[in-house]
């Protein structure tokens, strides 16, 4: 039964297909006047029940004009919501239905003489409390000048009635004992309907003004919100270029955590071999889209093994293990990792024969955003980060594919077989560097972290 009744009054409200292309506030003034309109049926329907029974129970009152007054403004609600069912909405129909509705309250109201001839009585007429409805139903289009004009034109047929009444003569003025005993009525009692109407005026205004900053600020609200959630949107991508998807929640959720601080890391420093004569015999355009591939697939295995891409460098890339979070592993992950990216770069796309080197070093390294407060740039800089820089260029010299630092070589001597190298001076050191060659497990390791 409730979803019956909810959709035949939905089917009553239901928008013309025109208003398809009306600003939000249009459409919903539209439905609130289909709204307006259905509580003014259902009204004068009580209206006239009530009425009409007041009129059996005491038979001989007169009530003529409630019942053809009611039954006129009642048929006229009834054209007018089905002009509503067939044409698109027009905003000057408001001030129209407002303007009838006081116009048959009113007439009613002026009428109800000639239900008791020569009796002062149509100021006390129940009728004046139709204003207050109507009023009410005005404030609906939540548009505070409608009530304006709606408590303007009702306190000026208030009067104009009142005028007439007693320039007619039919109305009596007397005291106030008189008013409360009698028929007569007094300049206080019209003074205070008149101010009952004033007040429910400004009363609705304020609330429809009130309604209205509401919608308002919900709306800045929702746009902000939506705002906010594009900008962390933006940052989770520009993140998850460089984390994994797990540590870029994280950053998100811990914007403190990309602060700086010292912390142990494991760097991978990786680039392609003989690059230069390969872009040469590519060319430009095929150079780009081999780099493309190349990195998409490094990357997924750098994020495979929980390591962060630092920064691109060229045809190369700085690759950080142990940030933003240290593990206990992290040697062992940046050695899984620069396993298989020297395996996979062997074949990437329609190219073959690709050769990767790959330098590895740990070391205490300081991480966080570093730059101009316009553009700033989460990083890792320090020595160990120059260092494995310089040692990735002796790949070329020596002919090798991974090299590792003494640091991470002994983090990582019980599971691998390594050579070592010559001692290396590297610029920027004083004393030599001792470089090891990975060459093999020493047993089957399992990939991934």
């Amino acid at each position: 039964m409730k979803n019956f009744l909810l959709d035949s009054f939905n089917g009553l409200i239901a928008p013309h297909p025109d208003e398809a292309g009306f600003s939000v506030w249009l459409q919903e003034e539209a439905r609130a006047e289909r709204v307006a309109n259905v509580l003014r049926i259902l009204y004068l329907i009580v209206w006239l029940a009530v009425t009409a029974a007041c009129h059996r129970v005491n038979e001989g009152e007169p009530n003529a004009v409630n019942l053809v007054g009611g039954a006129m403004w009642f048929f006229s609600a009834i054209l007018f919501h089905t002009y509503l069912r067939r044409r698109s909405y027009r905003p000057a129909l408001k001030y129209f239905s407002l303007t009838a509705d006081l116009l048959f309250s009113f007439g009613m109201y002026y009428l109800y003489r000639f239900d008791v001839p020569g009796a002062p009585t149509t100021l006390k007429s129940p009728t004046f409390m139709n204003v207050f409805l109507i009023l009410a139903l005005s404030a609906l289009r939540f548009n505070a000048a409608l009530p304006v004009y709606g408590g303007v034109l009702a306190l000026t047929l208030y009067g104009g009635v009142v005028l007439a009444l007693v320039r007619s003569g039919i109305v009596v003025f007397g005291n106030r004992f008189d008013m409360v005993t009698t028929a007569k009525v007094n300049l206080v009692y019209l003074s205070f309907n008149a101010a009952y109407v004033a007040t429910f005026t400004v009363v609705l205004v304020a609330l429809v003004r009130q309604a209205r900053r509401l919608v308002r600020l919900r709306s800045e609200e929702t746009e902000r919100a939506l705002a906010d959630k594009h900008a962390r949107d933006q940052m989770r991508t520009t993140l998850e270029r460089y984390f994994t998807p797990q540590v870029a929640r994280h950053l998100l959720e811990n914007p403190q955590a990309l602060g700086g601080r010292l912390q142990e890391a494991t760097i991978v420093v990786a680039d392609v071999r003989n690059f230069t004569r390969l872009s040469e015999s590519l060319g430009p355009e095929k150079t780009v889209q081999f780099l493309n591939a190349l990195f998409e697939k490094m990357i997924g295995i750098v994020f495979k093994h929980g390591g962060t891409l630092d920064k691109f460098l060229g045809d190369g890339m700085l690759i950080a293990f142990g940030v933003p979070h240290p593990h206990p592993d992290d040697a062992l992950r940046a050695m899984r990792a620069a396993v298989e990216m020297v395996d996979a770069a062997e074949t990437v796309g329609d190219w073959t024969g690709v050769t990767l080197g790959c330098a590895i070093h740990s070391g205490e390294v300081l991480m966080g955003n570093v730059g101009a407060p316009s553009r700033m740039e989460f990083t890792v800089i320090g020595d160990v980060v120059n260092t494995a820089c310089r040692m990735e260029q002796f790949n070329k010299q020596f002919q090798t594919a991974i090299l590792l630092s003494h640091v991470t070589y002994e983090r990582l001597k019980d599971g691998i077989e390594a050579r070592a190298m010559p001692s290396t001076g590297i610029r920027g050191k004083s004393e030599p560097v001792y470089l090891y060659e990975f060459i093999a497990w020493k047993t089957p390791t399992t990939e991934g972290t």
